[in-house]
């Protein structure tokens, strides 16, 4: 399947948090789910900057620390 292992994620955020910001707060939401650890790599993706309203524009991988 084209999404075999993918798990989304959707939370909310203050709108004038820093993409670093939200970035943290996804690790943090993940990590005490159990559904991440140490070495991970995660593909976020996002508006930058956040609460814009604007559609997704960035895609980072993230190797969780």
């Amino acid at each position: 399947a084209a999404f075999w292992g993918v798990v989304p994620l959707t939370f909310g955020f203050d709108a004038d948090d820093t993409t670093e910001a939200v970035i943290a707060r996804a690790v943090a939401v993940l990590t005490e789910r159990g559904a991440i650890a140490s070495g991970d790599k995660l593909i976020i993706t996002l508006a930058v900057p956040p609460a814009t309203g604007e559609h997704t524009n960035t895609l980072k991988i993230h190797t969780v620390a």
